[in-house]
């Protein structure tokens, strides 16, 4: 032991004499000042293997001070001490070294060197930047990273990971060697690899599960933020809306604060219950089921701080203690915008209806702050004042998902599939066009929209079978019946200029129209188109033609001059007063009046006489009789 100042120092005295050795070997004090017990070797400088003590009578209870009169530890030394083997922490478990800068220096470094002899090893320099250090026989400072530091000789094992930070722009992730095996968890650089690790846990959050709240008085008191339902699902979707810190006179203040509340659990909330009130229901005594059971290892927040910082607290509430929230993880953030990560402990977010004691509800306070890190509103940004700083996206992942309620926050994946590669979407579909595959994978349906203006739903029915849908061109057998609206059923004619509709009566039942078995084409016969008939069986029992006159009839004869010639038309017609009269008449068959009526007769039911009038020509013009019998009205019985 070297005593700078000449003086060992022990419980505060201040010694008149270095120390005296009594007759046994024992250095001794003269006034109680110093005592060396068990002491081996003598003051002369022989060797001696006994332990130096340090005494007051017998109990120490000062400090040693070497270089300095008022020691602060059980050892102080100013200057510097060499040690020539190893140096042992022992005692307690949280036993470590500290090396502490002298305070108020400018940069604050402390450095642990490891050398041999003059030439330089390696130095590690513990600065306000971060760790910095320097290898080989040169005093340049480097960053410490992946580049630099051959990670293949870290034992995972032995290292902590999770406590080593770093300067992420300068990682070079390439020269990372991951360790071969790892029981019972996944490293942080491998969980991107796996989706079921990497999905977001958060992702489509029911709006009735968030809760945003905002504060302009330090968080004394809190009012709704007046953020919609939707607004609330798409700000752990994705879709990045603006979700405002508030401000006060238009201007930022480091008083204000906006914080989200979010469960993971369903509870009984009466409807109607505020904003701000909503959260007195989420405990255990109002719990329904769970929405989603998962862990929280990390978490991402893209927001924009406006030329200042972002303050985030992020905390978790148990679900029988709702009301008391245990510190996750405090962080400055910044972006304009930009995202920032925080780690968090890997704690459960819900659980089952009966695990009350787990942290079914989480929470983000966002507050604004200075880019020094503090709440000092007189170094807010001047240039940005009025600048809105927003929240735009909140991710989480976790190692452990136990029950999801949508694929995305399970597997990272919108859709879901079986072992056989059918796929499941959620939602709807939007696309420009649809593809379909045949079975041999060779060609495909393609399904193309039209240019509609608006939204427009096609509806397919509940069908009971299997069954296939009618096209526009294909050629199909229609087995099932199909219902049409009045007016509905359209024919186009040729040009597709204009349509034939079917309109229906006003039926009280179905009713069957019957096609004939036709063994030719033919046409419809319609009520009032001018049409000739052909082939027509007229019973008259069963039908009844009013408004008949000769003349008309004869009229319509002599002008269908194509009609079968020969044939021979018998009619049975009632005069009006109840007369039945037997008709009967002939066309011409040769003769420049071929096709003409030949003759028409008349059989009177109470005369019995048949009456003839012969019909002739002047070549194919009518010249008698030039008028018709007198009977005017007929009603033909068929």
């Amino acid at each position: 032991m070297r005593i700078l100042s000449g003086e060992v120092i022990v419980s505060g005295h201040i010694p008149n004499r270095l120390a005296v050795v009594n007759g046994q070997g024992r250095i001794v004090s003269g006034n109680g000042i110093i005592t060396v017990d068990n002491l081996r070797a003598s003051v002369a400088g022989t060797t001696g293997t006994g332990a130096l003590v340090f005494a007051d009578n017998p109990v120490f209870s000062g400090n040693v001070g070497i270089g300095t009169v008022l020691p602060l530890a059980r050892l102080e030394v100013n200057g510097n001490v060499i040690m020539v083997k190893d140096a042992h922490l022992a005692g307690a478990p949280n036993a470590h070294l500290e090396l502490q800068a002298p305070f108020g220096a400018a940069i604050g470094e402390i450095s642990l060197m490891f050398h041999q002899a003059s030439r330089w090893w390696c130095q590690i320099r513990a600065r306000s930047d971060g760790f910095r250090f320097t290898q080989g026989n040169n005093d340049a400072l480097v960053p410490i990273n992946a580049s630099t530091v051959n990670a293949s000789t870290v034992n995972a094992s032995t290292v902590n990971a999770s406590n080593i930070q770093y300067n992420t722009d300068s990682l070079l992730t390439t020269r990372l060697i991951e360790p071969e095996s790892i029981m019972g968890t996944t490293p942080l650089t491998a969980r991107p690899l796996f989706d079921v690790i990497r999905a977001d846990r958060t992702a489509f959050l029911p709006a009735e599960q968030i809760i945003i709240e905002a504060s302009t008085d330090g968080g004394v008191t809190w009012v709704d933020a007046g953020v919609s339902d939707t607004n609330k699902r798409r700000l752990f979707t994705g879709h990045r809306p603006s979700i405002p810190i508030p401000t006060i006179a238009g201007i930022k203040n480091t008083n204000c604060m906006i914080r989200v509340t979010i469960t993971a659990m369903r509870y009984n909330v009466p409807v109607g219950t505020p904003e701000t009130q909503k959260y007195n229901f989420w405990n255990s005594n109002n719990v329904l089921s769970t929405e989603r059971y998962c862990t929280l290892n990390e978490s991402w927040v893209w927001l924009n701080s406006m030329m200042d910082r972002i303050h985030c607290r992020v905390e978790r509430a148990n679900g029988n203690d709702s009301n008391t929230w245990i510190l996750e993880r405090e962080s400055f953030m910044a972006g304009w915008p930009g995202g920032n990560y925080v780690r968090l402990s890997g704690n459960v977010f819900g659980g089952i209806t009966s695990q009350i004691t787990q942290a079914w509800n989480w929470r983000f306070t966002f507050r604004t702050a200075t880019s020094a890190n503090n709440f000092d509103n007189a170094l807010l940004n001047t240039a940005h004042a009025s600048g809105s700083q927003n929240i735009f996206h909140i991710k989480t992942s976790g190692t452990i998902s136990l029950v999801h309620s949508n694929s995305l926050s399970f597997n990272d994946r919108i859709y879901s599939f079986d072992e056989n590669q059918n796929v499941t979407f959620p939602r709807g579909i939007t696309a420009n066009e649809l593809r379909i595959n045949n079975p041999a994978l060779t060609f495909q349906y393609i399904i193309t929209p039209s240019a509609i203006s608006a939204n427009r739903t096609i509806n397919l029915p509940l069908i009971t079978a299997d069954d296939t849908f009618m096209l526009l061109n294909a050629v199909q057998n229609v087995v099932g019946q199909k219902n049409f609206s009045s007016g509905a059923l359209r024919v186009n004619n040729p040009l597709n200029s204009f349509s034939y509709g079917f309109v229906g009566g006003a039926i009280t039942a179905n009713r069957n129209i019957s096609l004939p078995l036709l063994t030719d084409n033919d046409t419809l016969v319609f009520e009032n188109h001018a049409q000739r008939l052909r082939n027509k069986t007229i019973d008259a029992s069963e039908n009844t033609i009013t408004g008949l006159q000769v003349g008309k009839m004869y009229g319509q004869l002599t002008t269908k001059t194509d009609d079968v010639q020969g044939r021979t038309i018998r009619v049975i017609v009632t005069h009006t007063g109840n007369r039945t009269i037997e008709t009967r008449f002939a066309y011409h068959t040769s003769g420049a009046a071929i096709g003409q009526i030949n003759f028409l007769e008349k059989k009177d039911d109470v005369a019995g006489v048949w009456f003839r009038t012969t019909f002739t020509y002047s070549g194919s013009v009518l010249v008698a009789p030039s008028t018709m019998t007198s009977i005017t009205t007929w009603t033909i019985i068929i």
